[in-house]
C-alpha cells in the first residue's frame, strides 16, 4: 500500500531525514519509533506533503506520490495529523471529527457518516 524507498528530507543544510525505507502493508499496524529529534514527523510530514523530499520515493496503492501536494494526497486517503494535547480537533466529539474527515471524500457528508456507524 505504501512503499518508502530512500527517503531523505532536509531543513535547509541540515539534513534531518537520511535515506529512510519503509513499507506499510494494508490491514498492518506499523510504527515508527526513535528519540526525539530523530526525524519521525519530518519522516510522516514528508510523506504527506507538507515537506518536499531532498531524495528518495514515495509510493501509494502503486502511484509515484513523492511531490504530490498534501490536499491530492487527503482525496486518496493519506494524511498526518499530528497529536498535540491542545489540537484543534481534540476539543469536538467523534462525530465532528468524522464529519470533517468525510468533506475530502465524494458523497454527500450524512451518507459516508452512515457507512461509519454502519
Amino acid at each position: 500500500m505504501l512503499t518508502v524507498s530512500n527517503l531523505s528530507s532536509n531543513y535547509g543544510s541540515i539534513r534531518a531525514v537520511k535515506h529512510v525505507n519503509l513499507q506499510v502493508v494494508e490491514g498492518s499496524l506499523t510504527v515508527l519509533i526513535g528519540a526525539n529529534g530523530s526525524g519521525k514527523s519530518t519522516t510522516m510530514k514528508t510523506i504527506a506533503g507538507y515537506k518536499r523530499p531532498a531524495g528518495g520515493t514515495i509510493n501509494f496503492n502503486d502511484t509515484d506520490i513523492t511531490r504530490w501536494s498534501p490536499y491530492r494526497l487527503v482525496r486518496l486517503g493519506l494524511a498526518f495529523l499530528p497529536e498535540r494535547p491542545m489540537s484543534i480537533l481534540a476539543p469536538l466529539t467523534v462525530e465532528e471529527n468524522l464529519s470533517l474527515g468525510a468533506y475530502a471524500r465524494r458523497g454527500s457528508v450524512s451518507e459516508l457518516l452512515g457507512r461509519c456507524y454502519d
